[in-house]
C-alpha cells in the first residue's frame, strides 16, 4: 500500500501488432525491444520482460506530467501513442493515434522524446526497427487517497474525484472496473460501497459485481459525504485492496 501524494495514477501497457507496416520496420520480431536496464537477464525469459515493463513503468510513472488544462477539467482516459525503436535503441517517430484532449496527447509524447535508449529489437539475428503502441491511462486521484501502487478502479463514467449525486445515481447500473499496471483486468473478490456524512457512515459488500445491496448505498448518497468503492484483488495467492473516493456535491 502506498499514499498518493499527486492527483497521477499512469497505467501503462504494451500492445503488439502481428503484421509488418513495411519492409524496414516491423511489428513482431523473434526478439522484441527491452527498456533499458535489464540487460544482465537472458534474452526472451520472463524475468528481462518483466524487469523491462517494470522499468518503462517507473520511468513513464517519473516523467509524465499531468496537463494543467485537463486536471483543471477533469479530463481522463487513454491516450494511444506509436513510436519506433530503430537498430541503435534510439525512439523515432513519435506519435499520437488516440487522443482524450486537454493537452494529454502532448504530455504522453514529451515522455516519448525524453526516453533513453533500448535494447534493439532482433530479427533472423540482425538488429531492426520494430514498431510499438503504447496505451498511457490518465486517472485523477485525491492526494490523501490510501491505493495499492497496482491497481486503479473505475466505474461506468465517473470522473475526478467530485461528483454530483444525480451523476452518481445515473452511473449506477454500470459494472466497476479495476486493473493493473500493465491495463489487464484483476481478480476482484469483493467489492465494498461506503458513504459517509458527518458522523454517519453506511456500507454494503457484494462478490457478485455492482449487487442490489451496493447500488442501494449509492442511491443513499447526497451532497456534502463521501462516496467510495473499495476492491479486494487476489494477487499472486495474496489479498490487496484498492480504494477510490468522490466527493459528492449538489
Amino acid at each position: 500500500m502506498i499514499k498518493i501524494t499527486q492527483t497521477i495514477l499512469t497505467i501503462i501497457s504494451f500492445s503488439y501488432c502481428l503484421s509488418a507496416q513495411n519492409e524496414s520496420v516491423l511489428t513482431h520480431a523473434d526478439q522484441m525491444p527491452y527498456f533499458t536496464g535489464c540487460q544482465d537477464f537472458e534474452n526472451g525469459s520472463d524475468k528481462k520482460n518483466n524487469c523491462s515493463n517494470t522499468k518503462l513503468v517507473r520511468f513513464i510513472s517519473q516523467h509524465l506530467k499531468y496537463p494543467t488544462e485537463a486536471r483543471e477539467a477533469e479530463i481522463e482516459g487513454t491516450v494511444y501513442v506509436s513510436f519506433i525503436i530503430d537498430e541503435r535503441g534510439h525512439v523515432m517517430q513519435p506519435s499520437v493515434l488516440m487522443d482524450i484532449g486537454g493537452g494529454c496527447g502532448a504530455a504522453a509524447l514529451a515522455v516519448l522524446n525524453q526516453m533513453p535508449h533500448w535494447e534493439a529489437g532482433v530479427e533472423d539475428e540482425q538488429k531492426i526497427k520494430v514498431k510499438l503502441n503504447l496505451p498511457i491511462q490518465f486517472f485523477l486521484k485525491k492526494a490523501e487517497t490510501t491505493i495499492t501502487d497496482s491497481y486503479n478502479i473505475t466505474w461506468g463514467h465517473l470522473k475526478g474525484t467530485t461528483i454530483s449525486a444525480q451523476d452518481l445515481h445515473q452511473n449506477i447500473n454500470d459494472g466497476v472496473n479495476v486493473r493493473d499496471v500493465y491495463g489487464n483486468d484483476a481478480l476482484v473478490k469483493e467489492i465494498t460501497f461506503i458513504f459517509e456524512k458527518k458522523n454517519r457512515v453506511i456500507q454494503a459488500k457484494s462478490r457478485e459485481g455492482v449487487s442490489m445491496d451496493l447500488k442501494k448505498i449509492a442511491k443513499k448518497a447526497k451532497a456534502g459525504g463521501i462516496f467510495t468503492i473499495v476492491a479486494n484483488i487476489q494477487e499472486k495467492g495474496k489479498f490487496v485492496t484498492a480504494k477510490r473516493s468522490f466527493r459528492v456535491v449538489k
